[in-house]
């Protein structure tokens, strides 16, 4: 198994997913999640995040407050970016505070804005992931200093979610195995150019029959057997691309992580000749 996660194991409609949370939200916390009726006696563990309650009141609050009063400025900057949320039926990165404004009433919906004014601090869920509210659909996790919201899901048993997209870019998945650390370490990312010439002919290492597609999610199974690697496409521009890319090696962890990069092609020497290459080089790396 390998690096941190995200997203969901979280991430609705996913990813989260990220570190981060993908899958349906009330999956994230791998057990059914009811309503708060009061009767929780130890009440939510906001030590496992490393915040404490007053704190996490306090952001709740102010959330709610620009929430409530359409502060969408204010409820921007209480995002960690890039971010996956869930807006026009399917999961959409926002790298800026710009960016998730411009779409902000597609992805803080009516129901959505309930289901954070309802909220309250003793009702929320917490393990060493972050912390949910009602069932997933939104994770709020502590950075240096400050809490910030690291993921926005689907409405569990909200819309229904439409046939994703087939990814736009074809690499065997384990390609981006190479640019994670393990979970013992903590530098990434630890390749930054990938020959996806070589990729494509090592054939013992990068088995194409191992290789499936599952809707927007391109997988293999992971080393052991037990899991699995796979990525999806979020974004593309010409030879310009970023995915989510997950790894999970059969226990409860996904690491999830989004990757920027660009496609190009290079000249090398190999036994002192040249030789063009088409090459996968690393942009920017994030832990979700």
């Amino acid at each position: 198994m390998r690096a941190s996660e995200i997203v969901r194991s979280l991430f609705a409609g996913s990813i989260i997913f990220v570190a981060g949370v993908t899958a349906s939200a009330g999956q994230a916390a791998g057990a059914k999640v009811t309503p708060c009726d009061g009767s929780n006696v130890t009440g939510p563990m906001f030590s496992q995040v490393g915040t404490s309650e007053a704190v996490v009141k306090a952001f709740l609050g102010a959330l709610q407050k620009a929430v409530a009063s359409d502060d969408r400025r204010t409820v921007a900057s209480m995002i960690r970016y890039p971010i996956v949320a869930w807006a026009r039926d399917r999961d959409v990165l926002f790298k800026t505070p710009a960016s998730l404004v411009a779409s902000y009433e597609l992805v803080f919906t009516a129901a959505l804005k309930k289901t954070i004014g309802e909220a309250r601090t003793e009702c929320l869920f917490t393990n060493w992931k972050g912390i949910m509210i009602h069932d997933g659909e939104i994770w709020i996790n502590a950075l240096p200093r400050v809490l910030k919201i690291i993921r926005i899901n689907r409405p569990v048993g909200g819309q229904q979610q439409v046939k994703p997209a087939r990814s736009a870019f074809k690499v065997h998945p384990k390609a981006f195995s190479l640019i994670e650390c393990w979970d013992t370490d903590s530098e990434c990312p630890v390749v930054t150019e990938i020959s996806l010439d070589a990729v494509a002919a090592n054939s013992n290492q990068f088995s194409p029959k191992d290789i499936k597609e599952e809707g927007e999610w391109i997988s293999c199974p992971s080393e052991n057997g037990r899991g699995f690697t796979r990525y999806r496409t979020m974004e593309t521009a010409g030879n310009r691309y970023t995915v989510e890319y997950q790894d999970n090696g059969g226990g409860t962890l996904t690491m999830s992580a989004t990757i920027e990069f660009i496609v190009d092609k290079r000249v090398l020497r190999k036994d002192g000749k040249p030789k063009s290459v088409r090459v996968l080089r690393v942009l920017a790396f994030r832990v979700m």
